[in-house]
């Protein structure tokens, strides 16, 4: 089958970043820590836009004004900010952004590094839906992963609520936009405000299979705290630099 690589990605950036606030002094949004010289976020947008992507939708929240900065500065960027950010969870910020998106898109967080291997791996696919999974990295703050055959079944913090765990959830993800239509559906009917994107992945999944790709070997981290940050900077820097990543 050939694969149309999506032009579109969805950054989901609207977060409080309060685990972080030790390393930014709350300052700025979380998205925008800087890691060798550069921001998450801009590092990601740099290999987006080698693998293809054309236009960039950040979903904004707390501290939206480095972001609309951030795209005064770039082509191809555009903010929308979720106004109950402090009290809402992911999905609500991926469905502020649903009437903007009109093609298939790969999903962002905005606190993620990681080798481009990973976004080459979602554009070469033939899936209309997948999740990226990455081996185990004992980082302490994992997502695992439950599938059934070729479908992603469930996810959760707590292993031991899991039947066999295949790998982590990356952050990295291609979204079709039946299935993010189905997913702003379960948003809406649901009463929890803090529902977060990854579970209506799953929960979408059990009525519009949600495929993976699975790479064992990714090297990749989400930063949530300072501990996620020198880990990163101790131990996955030099792989990307050797890479020629970085």
């Amino acid at each position: 089958m050939v694969c149309t690589p999506v032009s579109t990605a969805v950054i989901l950036a609207a977060g409080l970043g309060t685990r972080l606030s030790q390393v930014t002094g709350g300052q700025i949004p979380k998205g925008l820590l800087p890691v060798n010289g550069q921001s998450l976020v801009e590092r990601s947008l740099d290999k987006l836009e080698r693998h293809g992507v054309r236009q960039t939708i950040i979903v904004t929240g707390h501290l939206n004004s480095f972001y609309d900065d951030l795209a005064r500065r770039r082509p191809g960027i555009r903010t929308i900010r979720n106004e109950d950010y402090a009290n809402t969870g992911s999905m609500a910020s991926l469905a502020v952004a649903a009437p903007l998106i009109d093609a298939p898109f790969l999903l962002l967080e905005s606190d993620l590094i990681y080798e481009e291997r990973g976004l080459r791996l979602l554009q070469e696919s033939p899936l209309e839906d997948a999740v990226l999974i990455s081996g185990f990295t004992k980082s302490d703050d994992e997502v695992f992963i439950e599938v059934e055959g070729d479908r992603v079944a469930k996810m959760s913090k707590k292993r031991s609520e899991l039947g066999p765990v295949l790998g982590e959830l990356t952050g990295l993800n291609k979204v079709s936009l039946p299935l993010l239509t189905k997913m702003v559906e379960l948003c809406q009917k649901n009463p929890v405000k803090q529902y977060h994107y990854e579970y209506a992945l799953t929960d979408a999944s059990a009525i519009r299979p949600v495929g993976y790709v699975f790479c064992n070997d990714l090297i990749w981290a989400e930063i949530d705290d300072a501990q996620h940050l020198k880990r990163v900077e101790q131990n996955l820097l030099p792989l990307l630099k050797a890479l020629g990543e970085e």
